[in-house]
């Protein structure tokens, strides 16, 4: 999970994990907040915190921040739109050195301005199609798990889990759906 939610704080919700292997087989949990943790390597902890990640899923799920996103994205285009209209305002053209300069300081204050609006944008889109991927993948994940097997997924397919779904995009969590969603209708005619 990549982007924080709801009430929690950053160091609440766990955004991978891995199993080391060494002296100590360990398993190593990375939080949202930069923090870790080191906990030993058994079924039962490995189970328990994908079981944590499944219901920070659907936790975050329930939030829903698409609308709130939405309409961060529509203020920062009206935000682009006032910049660039700035900067095509403020074309030092015919004046003297001075309101050159300040012109020219004007012009780079809402470039700044600007490409601060087109990040923001980005990061919004980005967290809308993480918050679809998670929930796809929450609504697939039982048929998953029954045709984990079958020959028409891939293999990069058979891996998806909630351990490793920001591996993925959007794009092969859509196509997986499809996949799964043929298998299911031709198990039951």
């Amino acid at each position: 999970m990549k982007y924080e939610f709801g009430d929690y704080e950053k160091s609440e919700i766990i955004e991978d994990y891995i199993t080391v292997v060494g002296i100590e087989q360990i398993i190593l949990v990375h939080y949202l907040g930069g923090n870790s943790e080191m906990i030993p390597n058994t079924l039962a902890n490995e189970i328990s915190i994908r079981k944590r990640m499944i219901e920070q899923a659907i936790e975050r799920s329930k939030c829903d921040r698409s609308k709130e996103l939405q309409n961060a994205i529509i203020m920062d285009i009206i935000g682009s739109s006032i910049d660039a209209s700035g900067i095509m305002m403020v074309q030092p053209k015919d004046l003297d050195t001075f309101s050159k300069v300040v012109a020219t300081m004007f012009i780079g204050v809402f470039s700044v301005l600007l490409a601060g609006h087109a990040k923001r944008i980005h990061n919004s889109i980005e967290e809308i199609k993480d918050i679809e991927k998670y929930d796809i993948y929450l609504a697939i994940r039982e048929l998953l798990t029954e045709y984990r097997d079958n020959q028409k997924l891939s293999d990069r397919e058979k891996k998806l889990d909630i351990k490793n779904i920001d591996r993925y995009s959007l794009k092969e969590v859509k196509k997986l759906q499809k996949t799964l969603k043929k298998c299911d209708a031709f198990k039951e005619s």
